[in-house]
């Protein structure tokens, strides 16, 4: 059954379990679903939460909806005649925002007469990539794209050996593994950085903090550290003192999700750090800390943007459904995927150019979590480029003594 209590949504509770569902057979190409109706009495949801995860599954291509009949299980598409296959491995697709990279992937894939592959690492500790070996030394796979997924050190020598020896060619999305020769299509990590603290040191703010969700996100290749210089950089160029208060320099809380404590333990801990800073804004990595971190301060009674404002970086759908929908700087996550599918599909055309790094660009989306509209500032939901947040925060800037 799904879980109520649950942070994550319950219409993506029901999607992943219609897709395990499905993914393990329990239903056929061609079969009829059940209706809407009777999925709503076995999950007890109501029929909008079933609707929104069918709509999703039928966005992904698993099933076909049609005005008067019950959902059908889609067959999967039959690619053409020698349409090379690129490989897509993702630890998973529960986050909105690994699916919306596939989709961009996927369908750059197809525009090009190309086709996708989704699959994944398996095993206790989400490496074991045996099952995938078959697909390119033996498959259809000629490329493949790692989105949030590494390669272990004990299975390195066969990859490196796909790449240089068979000139398979690679591409990692998201985060990257420093000392592995591929293509690399990344978020402008340093620029959403800047421009969340930006946004927050225009609202008025000087005690602003950065919350990590756990010290792996830490490693060099993953996206916080590139968060975290951007944060920094922004509170320098205000005067601000960005090197005493932490390891990283600013206030950053390094790991705000330790396994070894409690939900509990890891909500007192985290009001302790903004009491002891002073603190009255954070940065989060990402939009999924900022609603768990919400939460946190809900049960605590400190309220979002009253007591505490907050930005996150991302733009998951997620962080339209907290309290406070949050305010975010958006990652074009379709941009992700569409780009890695097209280096890959150069790569096989002939490209023999040098390993590129391809950055994406980042926008900042105002929502309720940061207070600006409280404060005169720009309405639910407005857009800002880079350059329309340095202006601003410029502008704001000034008319602050520091």
């Amino acid at each position: 059954m799904l879980d109520s209590d649950s942070l994550l949504p319950l219409y993506v509770q029901l999607l992943r379990t219609l897709q395990r569902r499905l993914d393990a057979g329990e239903w056929r190409p061609g079969d009829l679903l059940p209706s809407e109706a009777e999925l709503g009495r076995t999950y007890n949801v109501s029929r909008i939460t079933v609707a929104r995860a069918m709509s999703d599954l039928a966005r992904t291509g698993a099933v076909r909806r049609q005005r008067g009949t019950r959902p059908v299980v889609a067959a999967p598409a039959q690619p053409a005649a020698g349409a090379p296959a690129l490989a897509f491995l993702t630890p998973g697709l529960e986050y909105d925002w690994l699916h919306r990279i596939y989709r961009g992937f996927e369908d750059a894939a197809a525009a090009n007469g190309g086709y996708a592959l989704l699959t994944g690492p398996r095993g206790d500790d989400g490496t074991d990539l045996h099952h995938v070996r078959p697909l390119v030394t033996a498959g259809p796979v000629r490329g493949l794209a790692f989105c949030h997924a590494t390669i272990a050190p004990a299975e390195r020598a066969f990859w490196d050996m796909l790449r240089t020896k068979q000139g398979i060619p690679f591409a990692f999305i998201g985060i990257y593994q420093p000392d592995f020769v591929a293509d690399r299509v990344l978020a402008d990590n340093v620029a959403a950085g800047a421009m969340a603290t930006r946004h927050l040191l225009g609202l008025g703010h000087r005690r602003i903090a950065f919350l990590n969700p756990t010290r792996s996100h830490l490693q060099e290749g993953s996206a916080c550290p590139g968060r975290i210089r951007g944060y920094r950089q922004a509170l320098a160029e205000a005067g601000l003192d960005a090197g005493n208060h932490s390891s990283h320099g600013g206030w950053v809380l390094d790991e705000v999700l330790p396994a070894t404590l409690s939900d509990a333990e890891q909500r007192e801990r985290l009001l302790e750090f903004f009491e002891r800073g002073d603190i009255t804004a954070a940065v989060t990595c990402n939009d999924t800390l900022a609603v768990l971190v919400q939460h946190y301060l809900d049960t605590a009674g400190v309220r979002v943007p009253d007591d505490l404002a907050m930005v996150g970086i991302s733009d998951e759908r997620i962080a339209t459904l907290a309290r406070a929908p949050v305010t975010t700087v958006r990652i074009e996550a379709g941009a992700l995927g569409r780009t890695a599918a097209e280096l890959l599909l150069a790569r096989l055309a002939g490209d023999t150019s040098e390993p590129r790094e391809v950055v994406i660009p980042v926008s900042l989306v105002i929502r309720a979590s940061c207070g600006a509209a409280a404060r005169g500032g720009a309405g639910e939901g407005v857009v800002y480029t880079v350059e329309d947040a340095m202006r601003e925060a410029q502008t704001q800037l000034e008319q602050v003594t520091l």
